[in-house]
């Protein structure tokens, strides 16, 4: 089982458009399909603001909301569902048979996932359709199946393993380069390459020194 936090960039969200460059924070605590564009969530403001009145007038009046109704708004919280006719990314993991796990953050417009995957051919799938929605990256993928404690591999470099087996960078036919890796991680191409090819380099000599001790216990 895998788990990756992923970003993506959700400009015709109105929850997405009202937290850029506002410092506003909100969280998805559950959502449900209305439709095939419509999803009906349940949200609620991380931290209470006085700005919080006029934040929930802008969600209910931008184009992309359906439906609006305040659930609770007191000093320790404000909790609200909205209907949104912008189901692209959620419809992206899940028709990819990825598990969506709540809270969703969003801020600076972004929603951050959470997605659990079983394998590597899924959350690819995952990736492919991202790529047709705009701007988006990897923050962390982690196998929930095995202890990484033993590879010495640092996190960026786990990461970045990841994230190019997912997106087929190591495939035939090699259509994904080590700067398609790079953007979606949000870092600069020889830096990617950099934490791959050391990455690689502390793989092979694990895979070396296992095969030799292995081999050497047999003989004796």
């Amino acid at each position: 089982m895998l788990e990756a936090k992923i970003s993506v960039e959700q400009h015709h969200c109105s929850l997405a458009t009202i937290t850029k460059e506002k410092g506003l924070e909100l969280e998805i605590l559950s959502h449900i399909p209305v439709s095939e564009d419509r999803i009906l969530f349940l949200v609620q403001e991380k931290k209470r603001e006085s700005a919080t009145p006029r934040h929930l007038m802008e969600i209910e009046g931008h184009e992309s909301t359906v439906s609006f109704e305040v659930l609770q708004i007191s000093p320790e919280k404000t909790l609200f569902m909205a209907a949104i006719d912008d189901a692209s990314a959620i419809h992206a993991f899940e028709e990819s048979h990825c598990f969506i796990k709540h809270p969703i953050l969003i801020k600076n417009g972004n929603k951050y996932y959470t997605i659990l995957a079983t394998d590597l051919k899924h959350l690819n799938q995952a990736y492919s359709k991202l790529k047709k929605l705009g701007k988006w990256s990897i923050d962390e993928v982690y196998n929930l199946d095995k202890d990484t404690s033993s590879d010495n591999l640092t996190e960026m470099q786990r990461k970045i393993l990841f994230t190019a087996k997912g997106m087929g960078y190591f495939d035939d036919g090699h259509r994904v380069s080590i700067e398609d890796v790079g953007k979606a991680l949000g870092i600069s191409k020889s830096t990617a390459h950099h934490h791959l090819k050391w990455a690689k380099r502390k793989l092979v000599s694990k895979y070396i020194s296992e095969y030799q001790e292995n081999h050497t216990k047999d003989g004796l």
